[in-house]
Formats: structure tokens, C-alpha cells, sequence
């Protein structure tokens, strides 16, 4: 008579460990679901609280146009139509930063971008610190993607205004953004 004993405590040890790691990662998975949405709720606030200030600076501006446009001169209008169209671009912005947040239900669709278009675009967010620099963006060879603009326009944002804001003080700061 043969007779075979085999040890399964081995086993059931490496089952035991793998349901351990099973309720780890779904009590994870829940508080992650849990943190997502409360991001998601604090940027729909930030959202609509720091958009309603910048559509009463651009009633104002609009106000101001309206009823001193015989007293303003031309500097002065330039002024306020370049107020007015910063108030318009940070609300779309905001609005950009609230869909990211919302990552995780894709709100935003890939769409081709113009890259070109979207480092402009990022210029004039920027043009007060770049004309304060004297800086030069070039842009060469910039093509047209596939992808989010979100995060692409952050992308720009971040690297052009930390290339002028960390360039050292005695220097001019030329940024080039190029494609090979």
C-alpha cells in the first residue's frame, strides 16, 4: 500500500494572503472613489467662485467702455480690451481645469490640436511677463496632434512661464518650442 500526504498549508497560506490583499485593495479602491469625488465637488466650487469674480471684472470693464468710451484714449481701451479678453481666456481656463478634474468620467474628448495655435494661445496668457522679460518664444515645426488639450495647454503653461519666471535676472530669456 502507498500511501501520499501532501502539506497544503503552504497553499492555503498563499490563499490566505492573496485574500488579504484582495480586501486591501478594494478598501483602497473605495477611499480612492471617495477622494476622486470630493475633488471632483471642491474644483466644481472653486470653479463657480472664481468664475464669478471674473465675469463682474468683465461687466465692469464692459461698463467702463460703455460709458467713459469718449474719455478713455485709445491706450486706455487697449488696456481694458486686453483686461477683458484675460478675463475671458482665465474662465476658459478654469472651466479646462474643471474638466480635468474630471478626468475619470472623460469629459473631454481627444480632438486633433494645433500646437502652434495652443503655445500662442499660452503667449498672451503670459504676455505681461513676457514683455517684462523682454523674452522671445520661437516656435518652429510645430505640429497638429491627437490628444487633450487640458493637459497639453498645462503643459505650455507651466514650461513657458517657469522657462521666463526661473531664467536668471541678467539674461534674456529665449524659449524655443520645436518639433523634429
Amino acid at each position: 500500500m502507498i500511501s501520499a500526504v501532501l502539506d497544503h498549508t503552504d497553499h492555503k497560506d498563499y490563499e490566505e494572503s492573496l485574500k488579504a490583499l484582495n480586501n486591501q485593495l478594494t478598501v483602497k479602491a473605495k477611499l480612492l472613489e471617495t477622494s476622486n469625488a470630493e475633488l471632483e465637488q471642491f474644483a466644481s466650487v472653486a470653479s463657480h467662485d472664481l468664475q464669478e469674480p471674473l465675469r463682474m471684472i468683465a461687466s465692469f470693464l464692459t461698463l467702463l467702455e460703455n460709458r467713459y468710451s469718449d474719455r478713455i484714449d485709445d491706450k486706455g481701451k487697449q488696456y481694458i480690451n486686453l483686461a477683458s479678453d484675460g478675463a475671458v481666456r482665465m474662465r476658459e481656463i478654469i472651466s479646462e481645469l474643471l474638466n480635468y478634474s474630471r478626468a475619470s468620467n472623460m469629459s473631454e474628448k481627444i480632438k486633433e490640436l494645433d500646437i502652434k495655435a495652443l503655445v500662442e494661445e499660452v503667449t498672451i496668457l503670459h504676455k505681461k511677463q513676457i514683455d517684462e522679460r523682454g523674452a522671445q518664444i520661437i516656435t518652429d515645426n510645430l505640429p497638429n496632434i491627437n490628444g487633450f488639450k487640458s493637459p497639453m495647454r498645462q503643459i505650455f503653461l507651466n514650461l513657458i512661464s517657469n522657462s521666463v519666471k526661473y531664467c536668471d535676472n541678467d539674461k534674456t530669456p529665449k524659449i524655443n518650442v520645436t518639433c523634429f
